[in-house]
């Protein structure tokens, strides 16, 4: 259990709240987590929205293979995902005149 930091096509990058030390730290990680959860739109990961406040929990970043790993509830990141452009959607609309 953790939170996905990125996911491509062969790794998963997540921080593993088990690997947590004490309860202050797990704390801390549930609180910071509930910020960007509630905060964002939980597309940019944890590590680049909280920047340093969330460097003392670099230390539970684990790499898994995805053929060895599920996702069972939540959202997945890629930061592939973030450098594509959106493309910008015209909308036309039609007035009629009542002269």
């Amino acid at each position: 259990m953790g939170i996905m930091q990125n996911q491509d096509v062969a790794v998963s990058s997540i921080y593993v709240y088990a690997l947590l030390n004490s309860p202050q730290e797990k704390r801390g990680f549930l609180d910071l987590g509930s910020e960007w959860w509630w905060e964002t739109n939980r597309k940019i990961p944890i590590n680049i929205i909280l920047g340093e406040r969330f460097t003392p929990y670099k230390y539970s970043l684990m790499n898994f293979s995805n053929k060895d790993f599920e996702i069972i509830a939540g959202p997945t990141l890629s930061l592939k995902d973030l450098m594509t452009k959106r493309v910008k959607r015209k909308s036309v609309q039609l007035i009629r005149r009542l002269d």
